[in-house]
């Protein structure tokens, strides 16, 4: 549900406004990054050592709250939002 809603507003962004290429390719090398070597640096194992440890529900509230934590931050601060969402549109065309 919550994928449908983020990709959702995503696509919606991909249709009716033009995308910053700058900010798409930034999203681009952090996302290649973060799913590359830096998943399999120290930090990495810690992080999903982690979110394996506080179980299903743990991961579940994190999921929530990061999800809360988007919405709040789209009503307060819209212009961070804006770079994010450019970030995350390139990010998600690996």
């Amino acid at each position: 549900m919550l994928t449908l809603l983020a990709v959702g507003t995503i696509s919606g962004r991909l249709l009716t406004d033009s995308v910053s290429v700058p900010l798409a390719v930034a999203g681009v090398l952090l996302f290649a990054l973060a799913l590359g070597p830096g998943s399999a640096s120290g930090l990495g194992h810690r992080a999903d050592r982690w979110f394996r440890d506080i179980g299903k529900r743990g991961r579940g509230s994190v999921i929530v709250l990061f999800f809360l934590a988007v919405v709040v931050l789209s009503v307060v601060a819209r212009a961070v939002v804006v770079v994010l969402a450019e970030m995350a549109i390139g990010g998600m065309s690996l």
